[in-house]
């Protein structure tokens, strides 16, 4: 799970430095269940959405393209977030 993080974050341009000092503290992974029915909703939009592209460019082998989807779902309107974008809300979370 670590190695898929960096290389997101490497190919989102984020710094090494900054790359390490994220993983080093990240020593266990909680999932929680949620029950904003918002964030619910644009999570089910980014789904749908992302489906979508990958039956328009026939994106078959989804391994193979996971890093354009990153970068497509990186760049997704998540209103829910302070900075709307989920790569600008995490680049500065990271400063």
């Amino acid at each position: 799970m670590k190695k898929g993080i960096q290389d997101n974050f490497l190919a989102d341009g984020f710094d090494k430095n900054v790359i390490e000092t994220y993983l080093e503290e990240c020593e266990s992974v909680e999932y929680a269940p949620i029950s904003d029915r918002r964030v619910i909703s644009q999570i089910n939009e980014m789904i749908r959405v992302t489906k979508h592209v990958v039956e328009y460019e026939g994106l078959s082998g989804i391994e193979e393209h996971i890093s354009k989807l990153n970068r497509f779902n990186n760049d997704f309107v998540m209103l829910s977030l302070p900075d709307t974008y989920p790569i600008k809300a995490m680049r500065i979370a990271l400063k």
